[in-house]
Protein backbone atom coordinates (compact mmCIF):
# COMPACT_ATOMS: atom_id res chain seq x y z
CA UNK A 1 0.00 0.00 0.00
CA UNK A 2 1.21 3.16 -1.05
CA UNK A 3 2.49 5.55 2.48
CA UNK A 4 -0.07 8.24 1.19
CA UNK A 5 -3.22 5.57 0.95
CA UNK A 6 -1.89 4.47 4.39
CA UNK A 7 -2.18 7.99 6.12
CA UNK A 8 -5.43 8.43 4.69
CA UNK A 9 -6.57 5.15 6.48
CA UNK A 10 -5.07 6.22 9.47
CA UNK A 11 -6.76 9.34 9.43
CA UNK A 12 -10.55 7.61 9.14
CA UNK A 13 -9.03 5.38 12.03
CA UNK A 14 -8.08 8.41 13.98
CA UNK A 15 -12.01 9.93 12.81
CA UNK A 16 -13.80 6.45 14.33
CA UNK A 17 -11.83 6.89 17.50
CA UNK A 18 -13.20 10.25 18.05
CA UNK A 19 -16.57 9.15 16.39
CA UNK A 20 -17.10 6.70 18.75
CA UNK A 21 -15.85 8.93 21.75
CA UNK A 22 -18.75 11.03 21.02
CA UNK A 23 -21.45 8.64 20.32
CA UNK A 24 -20.61 6.93 23.44
CA UNK A 25 -20.46 10.04 25.67
CA UNK A 26 -23.88 11.08 24.47
CA UNK A 27 -25.13 7.58 25.10
CA UNK A 28 -23.81 7.90 28.79
CA UNK A 29 -24.81 11.33 29.27
CA UNK A 30 -28.75 10.73 27.86
CA UNK A 31 -28.47 7.42 30.50
CA UNK A 32 -27.69 9.70 33.34
CA UNK A 33 -30.49 11.92 32.31
CA UNK A 34 -32.73 9.49 32.01
CA UNK A 35 -31.66 8.52 35.93
CA UNK A 36 -31.81 11.66 37.27
CA UNK A 37 -35.31 12.69 35.64
CA UNK A 38 -36.63 9.19 36.66
CA UNK A 39 -37.39 8.24 33.38
CA UNK A 40 -39.26 4.77 33.93
CA UNK A 41 -40.28 4.52 30.25
CA UNK A 42 -36.13 3.62 29.72
CA UNK A 43 -35.52 0.03 31.28
CA UNK A 44 -32.30 0.73 32.81
CA UNK A 45 -33.84 3.21 34.98
CA UNK A 46 -36.86 1.14 35.52
CA UNK A 47 -34.78 -1.43 36.74
CA UNK A 48 -32.27 0.66 39.23
CA UNK A 49 -33.77 3.96 39.51
CA UNK A 50 -36.07 4.93 42.79
CA UNK A 51 -37.56 8.89 43.18
CA UNK A 52 -36.76 7.95 47.11
CA UNK A 53 -33.03 7.74 46.00
CA UNK A 54 -30.49 10.72 46.42
CA UNK A 55 -28.90 12.53 43.72
CA UNK A 56 -25.72 11.05 44.18
CA UNK A 57 -26.78 7.08 44.15
CA UNK A 58 -28.95 7.84 41.20
CA UNK A 59 -25.82 9.05 38.97
CA UNK A 60 -24.19 6.31 40.02
CA UNK A 61 -26.67 3.54 39.31
CA UNK A 62 -25.47 4.12 36.29
CA UNK A 63 -22.90 1.30 37.08
CA UNK A 64 -25.15 -0.32 39.54
CA UNK A 65 -26.22 -3.41 36.89
CA UNK A 66 -24.97 -5.30 34.12
CA UNK A 67 -26.50 -3.07 31.08
CA UNK A 68 -25.40 0.38 32.33
CA UNK A 69 -21.87 -1.21 33.66
CA UNK A 70 -21.08 -2.19 29.84
CA UNK A 71 -22.16 1.30 29.23
CA UNK A 72 -19.98 2.43 31.18
CA UNK A 73 -17.18 0.52 30.44
CA UNK A 74 -17.31 1.10 27.00
CA UNK A 75 -17.42 4.93 27.82
CA UNK A 76 -14.06 4.21 29.68
CA UNK A 77 -12.50 2.25 26.71
CA UNK A 78 -13.65 5.07 24.05
CA UNK A 79 -12.01 7.70 26.51
CA UNK A 80 -8.68 5.82 26.77
CA UNK A 81 -8.91 5.17 23.03
CA UNK A 82 -9.22 9.13 22.25
CA UNK A 83 -6.53 9.45 24.85
CA UNK A 84 -4.08 7.72 23.54
CA UNK A 85 -4.43 8.68 20.24
CA UNK A 86 -4.84 12.17 20.34
CA UNK A 87 -1.25 11.87 23.05
CA UNK A 88 0.17 9.92 20.47
CA UNK A 89 -0.76 9.91 17.18
CA UNK A 90 2.74 11.86 15.70
CA UNK A 91 4.92 9.98 17.72
CA UNK A 92 7.56 8.99 15.14
CA UNK A 93 8.13 4.73 14.56
CA UNK A 94 4.34 4.74 15.18
CA UNK A 95 1.97 1.57 16.58
CA UNK A 96 -0.69 3.62 17.49
CA UNK A 97 -2.50 3.07 14.01
CA UNK A 98 -2.62 -0.39 15.15
CA UNK A 99 -3.57 0.33 19.11
CA UNK A 100 -6.56 2.56 17.82
CA UNK A 101 -7.38 -0.67 15.31
CA UNK A 102 -7.18 -2.93 18.74
CA UNK A 103 -9.20 -0.03 19.99
CA UNK A 104 -11.74 0.25 17.64
CA UNK A 105 -12.56 -3.72 17.89
CA UNK A 106 -12.66 -4.16 21.16
CA UNK A 107 -15.08 -1.05 21.06
CA UNK A 108 -17.25 -2.87 18.50
CA UNK A 109 -17.22 -5.87 20.65
CA UNK A 110 -18.90 -3.60 23.57
CA UNK A 111 -21.26 -2.00 21.18
CA UNK A 112 -22.52 -4.96 20.04
CA UNK A 113 -23.83 -5.88 23.59
CA UNK A 114 -25.22 -2.37 23.69
CA UNK A 115 -27.67 -2.59 21.13
CA UNK A 116 -28.26 -6.16 21.30
CA UNK A 117 -28.83 -8.55 24.65
CA UNK A 118 -27.39 -5.71 27.29
CA UNK A 119 -29.55 -2.35 25.74
CA UNK A 120 -30.03 -0.23 28.77
CA UNK A 121 -32.34 2.05 26.32
CA UNK A 122 -35.16 -0.26 25.82
CA UNK A 123 -38.61 1.18 26.27
CA UNK A 124 -40.79 -0.49 28.98
CA UNK A 125 -44.44 -0.23 28.54
CA UNK A 126 -46.83 0.42 30.71
CA UNK A 127 -44.26 2.33 32.41
CA UNK A 128 -44.09 2.12 36.25
CA UNK A 129 -44.44 4.72 38.75
CA UNK A 130 -41.45 3.81 40.46
CA UNK A 131 -38.30 1.50 40.42
CA UNK A 132 -37.04 -0.61 42.93
CA UNK A 133 -33.79 1.62 43.16
CA UNK A 134 -30.35 0.60 43.02
CA UNK A 135 -28.44 -1.99 44.60
CA UNK A 136 -28.47 -1.75 48.11
CA UNK A 137 -24.81 -2.36 48.17
CA UNK A 138 -23.93 0.83 46.01
CA UNK A 139 -25.56 2.66 48.99
CA UNK A 140 -23.88 0.80 51.94
CA UNK A 141 -20.59 3.05 52.19
CA UNK A 142 -19.28 6.15 49.88
CA UNK A 143 -16.43 3.67 48.85
CA UNK A 144 -18.50 1.25 47.06
CA UNK A 145 -20.11 4.19 45.24
CA UNK A 146 -17.14 4.74 43.94
CA UNK A 147 -14.76 1.45 43.55
CA UNK A 148 -16.00 0.57 39.66
CA UNK A 149 -14.22 3.67 38.00
CA UNK A 150 -11.62 3.31 40.48
CA UNK A 151 -10.79 0.11 38.94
Amino acid sequence: MCPRRRKEWIGIAYGAVFANFLLVSAAVIAMVLALVTHDFSVSYVAQVGSRSTPLLFTVISLWGALEGSILFWGWVLALYAFLVVTINKDRPGNLIPYTAMTLLCVSLFFGILLVGPANPFHVVFPIPPDGPGPNPLLQNHFLMAIHPPLL
